[in-house]
């Protein structure tokens, strides 16, 4: 959460700090969370973002399968493909 607040707020230098952070104490891949698809899709690494929200639903992100309509996920929505995958947490 807190790599998508820095980068909500525009500052992408503390947003990734935060993320290779992530990496490092999850021995080299970022956490499959909704949140970090998020930053990531702030930061503009969309096909990251994208990927790592197919895999935060894959492995059932609790704050993302509770909060799907979240508005962090405004922006991903926009792609057809992030957004079919948000709508299905929707239908269930």
């Amino acid at each position: 959460m807190l790599a998508y607040a820095y980068a909500l707020a525009g500052q992408a230098r503390e947003a990734r700090a935060m993320l290779d952070t992530m990496r490092v104490r999850a021995g080299g891949r970022l956490p499959a969370t909704g949140a970090t698809a998020a930053a990531l899709e702030e930061l503009g690494d969309h096909e990251a973002a994208v990927a790592l929200l197919g895999e935060a639903i894959a492995r059932h992100d609790v704050w993302l399968v509770q909060f799907p309509r979240s508005l962090r996920y405004d922006k991903l929505r926009k792609d057809p493909r992030a957004a079919a995958l948000l709508a299905k947490l929707e239908t269930k």
